[in-house]
C-alpha cells in the first residue's frame, strides 16, 4: 500500500515530457528520496504551492527544529533552491524577510500567511508524520486540515484527539511492533 502511494507520487513529481529536463532521476532514486521527505501537492493541502515535511531535525541558531518545508512560488513543481520553511515549532516562516525580499520569491504575503496557518492547523499530525508513527497516506486521507485558513482551536484539538485515536489504534494492530523506537514515539504522542 505504502509503495504504491509513494509510487503515485514518484508519478506526479516526475517532471512531464515537455519539460525536457536533462537527467531525470532513476525511480529508486527518486523512491529514496521520498522516504526521506513526505511530499504533499497543492491540490492535496488547498495550498497555493507545494510543501514536504522534513524527515530530519535541523539545527538552526543553536536550536533544533522540524521543518515544513515549501516552494517559494506556485509552479507545479519545485525547483532547487526556490524553498523556505515553517518551523513546527512556533509555526512562523523561518528567516520570512529575507524570502520576501529575494527575488526568487514569487509568493505573496498572504501566501505566507496561509502555510504558517497550515502548520498550525496540523502541527501535531505533522509531527507524527515526521517520526513516522503515522504515514503520509494517514495523514492526507483522514487527518490533514485542508487549507490555509486558522481554524478555531475546538477544531485543532479534535484534529489532535483523532490522530491520538489513529495511533492508539496502531498500537492495538501491533503495528509498530517491528520498531521499538518508534512504538517509543507512538506510546509518547498518546499520552502528551
Amino acid at each position: 500500500m505504502k509503495n504504491k502511494f509513494i509510487q503515485n507520487i514518484v508519478n506526479e513529481i516526475r517532471p512531464r515530457k515537455e519539460a525536457k529536463l536533462e537527467e531525470e532521476l532513476p525511480l529508486n532514486e527518486e523512491f529514496e528520496h521520498l522516504q526521506e521527505m513526505a511530499n504533499y501537492s497543492k491540490r492535496d493541502t488547498g495550498l497555493p504551492m507545494n510543501t514536504w515535511i522534513e524527515r530530519t531535525e535541523i539545527k538552526n541558531r543553536g536550536g533544533h527544529y522540524i521543518q515544513l518545508k515549501f516552494q517559494l512560488n506556485t509552479d507545479l513543481h519545485c525547483q532547487k533552491n526556490k524553498t523556505a520553511s515553517v518551523s513546527l515549532a512556533d509555526n512562523k516562516v523561518v528567516n520570512k524577510e529575507q524570502y520576501i525580499n529575494s527575488p526568487k520569491c514569487k509568493l505573496t504575503d498572504n501566501d505566507f500567511t496561509q502555510v504558517e496557518n497550515f502548520a498550525y492547523n496540523n502541527n501535531f499530525a505533522l509531527r507524527q508524520v515526521h517520526d513516522e508513527v503515522i504515514t503520509e497516506s494517514e495523514f492526507l486521507a483522514q487527518l490533514m486540515i485542508k487549507g490555509g485558513e486558522r481554524v478555531n482551536e475546538n477544531r485543532v484539538l479534535s484534529a489532535v484527539e483523532k490522530t491520538k485515536k489513529l495511533i492508539r489504534q496502531n498500537i492495538d494492530n501491533h503495528y509498530y511492533d517491528s520498531d521499538k523506537s518508534i512504538l517509543e514515539k507512538a506510546q509518547k504522542a498518546v499520552i502528551d
